[in-house]
């Protein structure tokens, strides 16, 4: 019931707890690594001074740091990130994260032998439980908080690529309520032409109403929370808005948080909304 209290105090936590590191900035894998055990450890001191039971209340995790001509990708839970190229002549996938789930062999390994149940509720479903008893239901093996989940993980999964300055990609970071219906290459399918025509902004409002509409469409009325990120790399001037911009779409604001060059990050969320934050070369993202 509050994950989205833990997913508010990690985005405000996390920024400065990565470029606090010692590990910052040559090694970005182990300084991220170090910022998401120290943001649960400061979590599990805050939360009990407010009467916050984070037993069964969490969060994902999910970073991106563009440094030079590197992009890191640094995460746990299920909000994947998504890279792909919006060139006209060459649009192709070029990388996604991956969910961490229970019924995964090492992740399932180091949960039962914590004592936890990995039980199948549905078809490719699985949910941790406490053994012998139907709670908590998570369906990550690694988040913050959470902490009727013993083993769970915090030590976030870690990728990188390489990319030409020139390169035409977009980064896209969401809530699972965005990849429950749609895949990676969906999608690359979806985004390309939308930034070349509209700009950030529209395509990820389109791509945020093309998630509800299938939600509406295999689960009727239920709908997990829909909420994304987008960054636009080597916008051409004159292409559309090149300012950062926060927008609020349930007050339909657009709040300017600032430029750098050509390139544009937009965040969308729809009802149920998590917490997201980001700055223009520092995506991350957090959903509880």
């Amino acid at each position: 019931p509050f994950g989205h209290l833990v997913s508010f105090q990690l985005v405000q936590l996390l920024p400065k707890l990565i470029i606090s590191s010692s590990f910052w900035p040559d090694d970005v894998q182990r300084a991220v690594a170090d910022a998401f055990a120290c943001a649960q450890n400061k979590c599990l001191e805050f939360f009990p001074t407010q009467d916050v039971d984070l037993a069964v209340s969490g969060s994902t995790g999910s970073v991106c740091v563009i440094q030079d001509q590197t992009i890191h990708f640094s995460w746990i839970g299920d909000s994947k990130m998504s890279v792909g190229s919006w060139n006209r002549h060459a649009p192709r996938l070029i990388e996604e994260t991956s969910d961490h789930l229970p019924q995964l062999p090492e992740e399932k390994q180091r949960l039962e032998a914590a004592g936890m149940e990995v039980r199948a509720v549905s078809e490719d479903s699985y949910r941790i439980f406490i053994k012998g008893t139907n709670v908590p239901g998570l369906t990550m093996s690694r988040s913050f908080g959470d902490t009727s989940v013993k083993a769970l993980s915090q030590v976030p999964e870690y990728k990188s690529i390489r990319i030409q300055p020139s390169d035409e990609i977009y980064i896209c970071v969401a809530s699972d309520g965005v990849w429950e219906f749609l895949t990676g290459e969906d999608v690359q399918k979806f985004l390309p032409k939308k930034l070349r025509m509209h700009g950030p902004a529209k395509a990820l409002r389109s791509l945020v109403d093309h998630a509800r509409k299938r939600w509406g469409i295999v689960e009727a009325d239920y709908c997990d929370d829909i909420t994304g990120i987008l960054l636009m790399l080597n916008q051409k001037k004159g292409s559309g808005t090149q300012q950062l911009v926060l927008r609020d779409v349930q007050r339909g604001e657009a709040i300017p948080i600032g430029t750098n060059g050509f390139d544009t990050t937009v965040i969308e969320h729809e009802v149920p909304a998590a917490i997201g934050c980001c700055s223009l070369r520092f995506p991350f993202f957090c959903n509880g």
